[in-house]
């Protein structure tokens, strides 16, 4: 999937997951590039949106930031996910599993199998980084372990 211009909303599966959706057992495997709020599986999550069991196994390419592996931009709910492609942009707010967290945004039981490139980022999947840029009151748990 490739944005075109200065597209924002890029995804695997959905570009911008509206208010009150619901995304479960969800899967995507081809590379995603776009300009910002990129992502594996989903652009962006916005308030009241909940991604469960959802899958993003390809690489993700981003150029202004809020680039992701799993989510690029996630002010919802995020539980028992997965990312395992190469992410990378040239700028801020890049993650193996999520760009940016808002706040009263979460993360449970999720994890990412690769690294992350950009300007600030939790990169390596040996310390199984999952997001780039947090606000501070974001809930984030624990990551699930990898599967053997």
């Amino acid at each position: 999937v490739t944005g075109l211009g200065g597209a924002f909303g890029i995804g695997g599966l959905v570009g911008d997951a509206a208010d009150g959706t619901t995304i479960t057992a969800s899967w995507a495997s081809g590379a995603v590039s776009g300009n910002a709020i990129t992502g594996g599986l989903v652009g962006g999550l916005q308030v009241g949106t909940t991604l469960d069991e959802g899958v993003a196994k390809g690489d993700v390419t981003g150029a202004t930031g809020q680039t992701g592996g799993l989510v690029g931009r996630n002010d919802g709910a995020i539980a028992n996910s997965s990312a395992a492609g190469d992410v990378s942009d040239v700028n801020y707010s890049v993650g193996g599993l999520v760009g940016f967290s808002s706040a009263g945004s979460s993360i449970t039981g999720s994890y990412s199998a690769q690294m992350a490139r950009g300007k600030s980022c939790l990169s390596f999947a040996t310390r199984r980084a999952r997001v780039g840029e947090e606000d501070s009151s974001a809930r984030i748990a624990r990551p699930a372990p990898l599967p053997a």
